[in-house]
């Protein structure tokens, strides 16, 4: 079964909360409903990203708007090896139908996939509200 769930940053603290989403329209507001409190938070909704159903390589659930450190290593004849890594950002792809990572400055993407996540050892390092940063190269 899908594990639908979002997270958001709450619009009093600033802290995020993860659970399911929906707006209500009486009072105006954006909400995430905690899973195992069944509390309800107002949450701005620029913040509100979707899981993608995709753990890292780590086990960390990545979500819409995470910051991910993907590559791959390259291992040459003589033994020694080369490591190729970039920061990108997860996104939805309404034309795509699917998750995929755009790196600022490349003209592609990759699709995130269960594949991608192994064969480029993707790993969340942070988010675009809290860590834009890391994809101007600093880390």
């Amino acid at each position: 079964m899908r594990e639908i769930l979002f997270r958001g940053k709450q619009t009093d603290t600033g802290e995020w909360v993860y659970g399911y989403y929906y707006y209500n329209d009486t009072f105006d507001e954006h909400v995430i409903q905690t899973v195992t409190q069944r509390r309800a938070y107002r949450v701005d909704p620029e913040t509100v990203g979707q899981y993608t159903e995709l753990p890292d390589i780590n086990g960390i659930k990545i979500y819409d708007g995470d910051i991910v450190r993907h590559g791959y290593t390259v291992k040459y004849a003589d033994g020694k090896t080369s490591d190729f890594y970039d920061n990108g950002v997860v996104e939805y792809s309404e034309s795509n139908g699917c998750y995929i990572i755009t790196t600022p400055g490349e003209p592609h993407f990759n699709r995130l996939t269960k594949g991608t996540v192994k064969q480029n050892s993707i790993s969340v390092i942070g988010n675009i509200y809290d860590n834009a940063d890391l994809l101007k190269g600093g880390e």
